[in-house]
C-alpha cells in the first residue's frame, strides 16, 4: 500500500474514534479535552516550523487567523455537545 495512501487511512480511524474516547472522559471538563486536541499538534507544527525563516503567512493573514479562532470554537462546542447528547446527535449536527 502507498504511503500517503496509509497516512490518510490512519488519520481518519484517529478521527472517527475520537466521539470513543470524548465520551470514556467523563470526568475532563469539553474545554480542557479540546485545548489538548489543540495543544499538541500546535507544538508538532510550531517545532517543525521553528528553523524556518521565511514568511509563514502570506497573503490575508486576519482571515486566517478569524478562520482559525472560528474552528477552535467550533471544536469546543463539538466537545460540549459529546457531553450534553449522544455522539451520534452530535456528529449529525457538527455536518449539517
Amino acid at each position: 500500500m502507498n504511503r500517503a495512501i496509509l497516512k490518510v487511512v490512519i488519520a481518519a480511524t484517529l478521527w472517527g474514534f475520537s466521539g470513543v474516547y470524548v465520551k470514556e472522559a467523563d470526568h475532563m471538563p469539553s474545554s480542557c479535552f479540546a485545548f489538548f486536541r489543540t495543544l499538541i499538534p500546535a507544538l508538532i507544527f510550531f517545532t517543525l516550523i521553528k528553523g524556518q525563516k521565511k514568511t509563514l503567512f502570506k497573503g490575508p493573514w486576519k482571515w486566517m487567523l478569524g478562520a482559525s479562532t472560528l474552528n477552535a470554537l467550533r471544536t469546543v462546542l463539538f466537545f460540549i455537545s459529546f457531553n450534553l447528547t449522544s455522539i451520534g446527535n452530535a456528529q449529525v449536527t457538527l455536518y449539517s
